[in-house]
């Protein structure tokens, strides 16, 4: 595949929290709260047991994300449950798993399948990693977290900012109108390439020398 649309597609997986369905009940266009857990495994809200399909989308016109599986009988366990309410901090109920997921990417008319395990290679940090990350950008770094926003025009006027969530490819910030991803310039392996491109982003939106995050 050409590798500007394997790009496409997990830049759709890692940046969507919600994904669009039609409900069989209505035969209409729905949505679903969605997220990945740090192993990769997909997470969003669905009828265990049911055969699940659902896709992930930008603009209109782009390419999108299709994805399907099963929601999976048991509950994700409690570190997913958590970055997935993270993210959907309204979700009290557990998410389901989506299981034996197969993948497809929707663009020009056309279908390319993709390897899901593919996909979620190596773009996740683990769970603990993630949380100490998250938790140290919402105790001790807030303003970084609003200059983020400021500078990408997100609005975040009725509550303080939270990191929601952070990955090798980019993270999410909670703000008015819900999460708002935000990219690396370049994809970060470690913890200490993390800081490196938040302090590198923090001093865009400043216009300041290096040192807020």
């Amino acid at each position: 595949m050409n590798p500007a649309l394997f790009d496409a597609a997990r830049a759709l997986l890692l940046g969507s929290t919600r994904a669009r369905f039609t409900d069989a009940r209505r035969g209409q266009l729905a949505f679903t709260p969605f997220c990945l857990s740090a192993d990769g495994t997909a997470l969003l809200r669905a009828t265990a047991g049911a055969p699940v399909s659902i896709a992930l989308a930008g603009d209109r016109g782009a390419p999108a994300l299709v994805l399907r599986g099963r929601a999976a009988s048991s509950p994700p366990d409690d570190a997913a449950c958590e970055r997935f309410r993270r993210h959907h901090e309204a979700e009290s109920a557990p998410p389901v798993q989506l299981v034996e997921p197969r993948a497809l990417l929707a663009t020009g008319g056309e279908r390319h399948a993709l390897d899901y395990a593919n996909l979620v290679a190596e773009v996740l940090f683990d769970a603990a990693t993630e949380t100490r990350m998250v938790r140290h950008m919402n105790d001790d770094h807030v303003d970084a977290l609003r200059d983020y926003c400021a500078h990408a025009g997100v609005a975040c006027r009725r509550r303080p900012p939270r990191m929601a969530g952070i990955d090798r490819h980019g993270f999410f910030v909670l703000a008015d109108a819900g999460p708002a991803r935000f990219a690396f310039p370049a994809p970060c392996a470690t913890a200490l390439e993390v800081r490196k491109a938040l302090v590198a982003l923090a001093t865009v939106a400043r216009g300041s020398a290096p040192g807020a995050a």
